[in-house]
Parts: C-alpha cells; sequence; structure tokens
C-alpha cells in the first residue's frame, strides 16, 4: 500500500492522505497516517515530481476505538484508482470492490469486474491449478490475516498465454468493519521475456566464441569490475574463481610486452 502510494505521488502533484501499518524493531504493530504533498513541476524527462514532503502521525489507539481501515478511506481509495500499478481489494463475501487502473488493464477482457465474484475473475483468467492455488491463497489470508507473498510466479493464462506476476496478499479492514484482502501485483511478463531474451544472446555469443577458439572480456571503468568469459580463463591458464581484473591480465603479459600494452590501453579509454 505504501508502495503505491510512493510510486503514484511520485507523478501526481497534489495532496496525499494515507493509512498503514508499520512493525517495530520489538515485532509490535502501531497504525500511522502520513498526510503530505507533492511539488512541481514535473520533470519532462523522468516524468518524477520535484519533492514530496508530509507529516507522520501515530493513530494507533484512534484505530483501537475506530477499526475502519484505510480502504475505507476515500483518499486511500483515489490511490488505488489512480494507481498504474497491480491493486484489488476483495471484500469478506469474496466480491471485488476496489481495483487500481494496472489492475483494470490487466482484467479488462473480463466484464463485468466490480461486484463480481473474485473467485469466478481469477478462474477466467488463470488456467487450473494455478487458478486454484491464487483462490486459496486469498481465502488462507481473508481467514487468518497471514500475509502471503509469491515472487515472480509464471503460469499460463486462459486469454493470452504465459504470464508472470510477483504479488502479496494483506487482509485490511473495510468500512463495514468486515475483513477483506489486498492484493499488490507488478506484471513481470514482459521483463522476464527479455531477460530471457538477454541471456539466450549472451549463450549465443558464448558459443560463437567457443567455436571460433576466442576468448573475450569487460571492463567498467567507472567501477573497475571485469568480467572474463570461460575460455579466456583457459587460454590464460587461470582458475575461473579467481576475481577478473585488468590488473590480473597485465600480470600475465610478458615483462617486455606488458609496458607497451599498457600504452596501448591507456590511450583507448582516453580517447
Amino acid at each position: 500500500r505504501l508502495l503505491a502510494l510512493q510510486q503514484t505521488t511520485d507523478r501526481r502533484i497534489g495532496p496525499f492522505d494515507i493509512e498503514y501499518r508499520f512493525r517495530r524493531r520489538d515485532g509490535s504493530i502501531r497504525w500511522i497516517r502520513d498526510r503530505g504533498e507533492t511539488l512541481g513541476p514535473l520533470d519532462p524527462v523522468t516524468g518524477l515530481a520535484w519533492k514530496v514532503r508530509g507529516t507522520v502521525t501515530d493513530i494507533t489507539d484512534q484505530k483501537r476505538h475506530d477499526p475502519v481501515a484505510a480502504a475505507g478511506t476515500e483518499t486511500f481509495r483515489q490511490v488505488i484508482e489512480r494507481s498504474p500499478f497491480g491493486i484489488v481489494v476483495v471484500d469478506s463475501a469474496f466480491r471485488l470492490v476496489a481495483l487500481s487502473g494496472g489492475a483494470q488493464q490487466a482484467l479488462g477482457h473480463i466484464s463485468p469486474l466490480l461486484g463480481r465474484d473474485y473467485e469466478e475473475i481469477l478462474r477466467l483468467y488463470w488456467d487450473e491449478p494455478f487458478a486454484s492455488a491464487v483462490v486459496a491463497a486469498f481465502r488462507h489470508t481473508l481467514a487468518t490475516g497471514e500475509t502471503y507473498h509469491a515472487s515472480d510466479s509464471e503460469h499460463r493464462r486462459d486469454d493470452a498465454g504465459e504470464a508472470a506476476f510477483d504479488w502479496t496478499l494483506e487482509q485490511i479492514v473495510l468500512p463495514d468493519g468486515q475483513p477483506g484482502v489486498a492484493c499488490y501485483f507488478h506484471d513481470m511478463t514482459e521483463l522476464n521475456s527479455r531477460v530471457r531474451a538477454l541471456r539466450e544472446s549472451e549463450q549465443r555469443l558464448q558459443l560463437a566464441h567457443e567455436a571460433a577458439g576466442m576468448g573475450a572480456w569487460d571492463l567498467d571503468l567507472a567501477t573497475g569490475d571485469a568480467y572474463w568469459t570461460p575460455h579466456l580463463y583457459r587460454r590464460l591458464d587461470l582458475p575461473e574463481a579467481a576475481p577478473a581484473s585488468a590488473d590480473l591480465l597485465f600480470d600475465q603479459v610478458h615483462p617486455e610486452d606488458r609496458t607497451a600494452l599498457r600504452a596501448a590501453f591507456d590511450r583507448a579509454v582516453s580517447t
């Protein structure tokens, strides 16, 4: 919830007001009210605001007498609806009662959404057995209050093949005083696809190096971090456990060639 607020206020000028729970080092839970304002103008390149400032108030005692959580406030509903990231809220009857713009985009091919049994929505969205596993996780959090997190789970969707999400379930209290479940999720599908493509490209390049009997290296001039391919280690007769570095490479060069190689290297990085 707090992450959703941050990601929204970073890009939207104006006031904000949200309540959330904070876990202290001794394990106790405190309720916090966070009120402030996002200041502009927005950066034309990053789209981020210039500054965000606010005040934090401990409202734990108030919450003990008034159990209505942040999900029941209008400001929190606005944060949900305007968030580009995935947020859905399910009530005690397992009906979908709120969703963000990001969730609307992800579930847009299903209609209607609000007020609909969320188990039905999940079974329309996911194939089995994953659909049943997600339903069980929601119902467990609703019944027990235990937070649930699934990192980068990839499964088949009914409408568009494989999809991957990082998602968290958290029990909240709704305006009627009954428990509900908020789900915060990020669509990782495109990122995972790019990572796989990059990994496959690197594997193909390594195969090409191996076939040509070539070793390859990479050096970050800002940090000094270096990478050597396994074939280069073998060429230099060094164990792959040895940390790669420019100095280690120069140490392997014949003393009569070392000065000339260093001079050539310095000219290359300075031009």
